[in-house]
């Protein structure tokens, strides 16, 4: 097996993963609530951000993050982050 092909079938095994199959691993987890029902998740697909903003909240509270901490401030804390150095 090249690398080529083991990249191949780690990507092959994470697409063949089901959506609910991670939503229970993050139940079971804690990160959210176990109540979460299998409608909320097609209301996730149908409201993006309203999700988005739900599971924040329940990641938040599971990991103790600060509440004036919000989600975009999160994702974006990094951003000016120098990585490297510029040719």
């Amino acid at each position: 097996v090249d690398i080529r092909q083991a990249i191949d079938m780690i990507a092959a095994a994470w697409w063949s993963v089901k959506q609910s199959t991670v939503v229970r691993c993050w139940q079971k987890a804690g990160i959210i609530p176990m109540e979460l029902t299998d409608s909320d998740t097609e209301a996730a697909a149908s409201e993006p951000e309203v999700a988005i903003e739900k599971l924040w909240h329940s990641v938040a509270l599971a990991t103790r993050v600060p509440n004036e901490i919000h989600f975009q401030d999160f994702v974006t804390a990094d951003n000016d982050l120098i990585i490297a150095q510029e040719l």
